[in-house]
């Protein structure tokens, strides 16, 4: 059994350029950041549109930070052999997991 999570590309606006094609750009910004501001900018985030300081790092910290659509990723599944493909709870993230015979 393959399970993966991947931040789903419908969701890209609210990580505020951070998440997608934006991200190598925005990341910029990130990098000029002191440990102290990141965690500051992590806790400012979480105040302001949920989550915890944990997952805003996650979310922030990476240069290439791309994201896909929910057919794509059963798509990849489907290509590659998998069979009993199912997705788990999908608020903002696509949790996919599917089982090769």
């Amino acid at each position: 059994m393959l399970h993966v999570m991947i931040y789903d590309k419908k969701n890209d606006y609210f990580y505020d350029g951070f998440r997608g094609k934006t991200s190598p750009e925005k990341h910029k910004f990130w990098e000029k950041l002191s440990m102290k501001e990141k965690i500051e900018l992590c806790e400012k985030k979480a105040k302001e549109k949920g989550g915890n300081i944990h997952g805003w790092f996650d979310a922030l910290n990476p240069k290439y930070s791309w994201s896909f659509s929910p057919e794509e990723v059963k798509q990849w599944f489907v290509e590659e052999g998998f069979s009993h493909i199912k997705y788990g709870n999908m608020k903002f993230n696509i949790n996919i997991n599917g089982i090769l015979c």
